[in-house]
């Protein structure tokens, strides 16, 4: 494998960030754009690719991962004060800023977003005001069930499982929902499933919400989120996690089993601290062997069902290389993320050799772009660049 300067490839990275940037006013709306008071990324150059105009939600935690190690931090705050804005219109956060995506949201990302701002620009104020609409978020988007009058319905059960839904209660638009567009992780009823990232994303947002209110001096506010997390936690590790294939599966509610295909989504317990030491370890003996590929990580175990899906073997993914690999840093797996980041990265740097460009994801088995399927792979890409510079700050430095 060659090898390659990844410090240089960042400084590169660093001017292309405002060839990305976009800004429709708020007071500017059109018939499908919703306008933002701040200027964004978007996750393909201005004027460029399918996504060129908007701010996406999730791909913003990516994209900001490389903002603020770049010294782009007022541009990062803004892209999560226009989510802010978002809310407070909308009453949730769409997966970005047009008006046909306002019946549903994307993965709840928010409050890791606050943190990474503010761990390099401390303002105490506005994480207040921030965290606020996280809170909102979290109790009146995600936490609403079938008893509630909102008809979108997260909220499956009396012990807080959550799923990912759409306001037409469609199994198609709910997957939409979840990022992975598409995929067959969800066997195409993604409302049948309570999805293990979903429910460990929340967990996170419940220890954030802990955290903040400890620090706050609110002891018994702090008390109450970190039994929400608590109860989370058990009902994770007694649905989800598989103690013979020492690994965490989706779980399918309707029918009261684990869903047996693997996927990368098992791994994002690391990513919040939520396993044990046993459980990574298990983790990464007997699972990681099934998706490590010679350019990386495969998002998925080998799937050959037809039609392909993006989300699937062997195509893998930057934002979901960087949820697995930030876990296992957690856990103290150094080695093994050393080897696994200097194969994504230098795949990423091959291609951009080939092709002049960074790409939304790339086939990690025979080191080429990302497969296609409901759209062209799409050149760019923000979270691909974020991506990259927060694994050459984070991990190889």
């Amino acid at each position: 494998m060659k090898q390659y300067n990844f410090s240089m490839i960042c400084d590169d990275i660093a001017e292309l960030w405002d060839r990305y940037i976009n800004y429709t006013p708020q007071d500017q709306d059109d018939h499908r754009l919703i306008g933002l008071p701040n200027p964004y990324i978007s996750p393909t150059p201005a004027g460029k690719g399918i996504f060129n105009q908007v701010q996406y939600y999730w791909d913003s935690y990516f994209i900001i991962l490389g903002l603020v190690r770049q010294h782009r931090v007022p541009l990062a705050r803004g892209m999560i004060d226009n989510f802010l804005h978002l809310f407070r219109r909308f009453g949730m956060i769409p997966p970005a800023n047009r008006f046909y995506y306002t019946g549903i949201s994307q993965p709840p990302l928010l409050t890791a977003m606050i943190e990474e701002v503010m761990a390099v620009a401390a303002d105490p104020a506005w994480k207040e005001a921030a965290y606020s609409i996280a809170e909102q978020d979290y109790r009146s988007y995600w936490m609403q069930g079938q008893n509630d009058r909102n008809p979108v319905y997260h909220l499956v059960d009396e012990i807080g499982a959550n799923r990912y839904c759409d306001v037409h209660l469609n199994h198609a638009t709910a997957e939409d929902e979840s990022g992975w567009d598409y995929t067959w992780r969800f066997e195409e009823r993604c409302m049948d499933i309570l999805p293990i990232d979903l429910n460990v994303f929340l967990y996170k947002y419940e220890k954030d919400f802990a955290a903040f209110q400890r620090d706050k001096g609110a002891q018994e506010a702090a008390k109450a989120w970190e039994a929400a997390a608590e109860r989370r936690k058990q009902m994770i590790q007694q649905r989800m996690w598989d103690e013979a294939d020492g690994f965490y599966y989706d779980y399918d509610f309707i029918n009261h089993r684990r869903l047996r295909m693997k996927t990368l989504a098992g791994f994002t317990p690391l990513w919040a601290g939520l396993a044990s030491a046993e459980q990574a370890d298990r983790m990464l003996g007997n699972a990681l062997p099934k998706f490590e590929h010679p350019w990386g990580l495969a998002n998925t175990e080998a799937v050959h069902k037809r039609p392909f899906k993006q989300w699937d073997y062997p195509n893998g993914w930057p934002n979901m290389h960087w949820l697995v690999l930030d876990g296992m840093w957690r856990y103290g797996y150094a080695k093994e993320v050393h080897r696994i980041a200097e194969k994504w990265l230098s795949l990423n740097c091959l291609i951009h050799e080939r092709t002049g460009a960074f790409w939304e994801k790339y086939d990690v088995v025979s080191g080429e772009v990302g497969k296609s399927a409901v759209y062209p792979t799409q050149q760019g890409f923000g979270w691909t660049l974020g991506v990259f510079v927060a694994m050459v700050q984070k991990f190889l430095q």
